[in-house]
């Protein structure tokens, strides 16, 4: 397989940023297996270990570098600098995934080769997200490679021609990306979620209830309140692994 990418945004007023980066940082580079690179979009310069300290020890690896964003948006619309067609991370297998995402276990399963059967989840639908079966969430997603052009060129467009459109917006940005897929390619359907395409992968933190108990996928998912630094009081098993 080719390089790694692994894509994450930290902009705007965001408690705890570092610390936020630091963990899923480090989170992959316990349990990826393999090499990467981390690539975070950040408006302020993030201090992730002291002056002159180094970045955990990797026998695979692991790098990480901050970018400022190019485009004067809003919060989590920073997450479509994902499909710029010169970004450094359009070569390769990218995973995006969100700050508030925390990592207990084998992720290597989101760099596998996918089989025949599953290029057309991929191909046709234009992205895998997850969470409460409603829509797909963007916290953990594959980006299909053939739509990153066209995907950003609509989005700047319609940013262009109004300033304030991504305050807007009234869901986030992954349904976005479908509708633009939708409109462009006159395709039908829905993503595919996580949960059905590899169950027992991944999970939501409070949905259909809140994980109190440690729960047994390797991914846990945050998606709006309660985020991990505030879960952690009534979920101790959280302290393990968000530091």
């Amino acid at each position: 397989m080719s390089k790694v990418n692994v894509f994450a945004v930290a902009v705007g007023d965001y408690p705890h940023k570092e610390r936020y980066v630091r963990n899923l940082f480090e989170g992959f580079n316990r349990h990826l297996g393999r090499s990467f690179k981390m690539w975070v979009i950040a408006d302020d310069p993030l201090v992730l270990y002291e002056e002159g300290g180094m970045l955990p020890a990797s026998k695979w690896g692991a790098e990480i570098e901050q970018i400022k964003p190019t485009r004067n948006v809003w919060g989590w619309w920073n997450l479509m600098e994902l499909y710029r067609p010169d970004a450094p991370w359009s070569d390769g297998h990218t995973i995006m995934v969100g700050l508030d995402t925390v990592i207990r276990g084998d992720v290597s399963w989101l760099v596998q080769e996918w089989p025949t059967y599953m290029r057309p989840v991929r191909e046709s639908l234009g992205l895998r997200g997850a969470f409460d079966g409603t829509y797909a969430d963007g916290a953990v997603c594959l980006p299909p490679d053939m739509h990153y052009t066209q995907v950003w060129e609509i989005y700047c467009k319609e940013i262009a021609e109004d300033e304030t459109w991504t305050q807007k917006r009234s869901f986030p940005m992954h349904p976005y990306v479908t509708e633009v897929i939708q409109r462009k390619y006159s395709r039908a359907g829905q993503p595919q979620f996580w949960q059905e395409i590899l169950p027992g992968k991944l999970c939501s933190y409070r949905e259909p209830s809140r994980k109190i108990e440690e729960p047994s996928e390797p991914l846990v998912i945050f998606h709006g309140s309660p985020r991990p630094h505030e879960a952690t009081v009534e979920a101790q098993w959280l302290k393990k692994y968000f530091q």
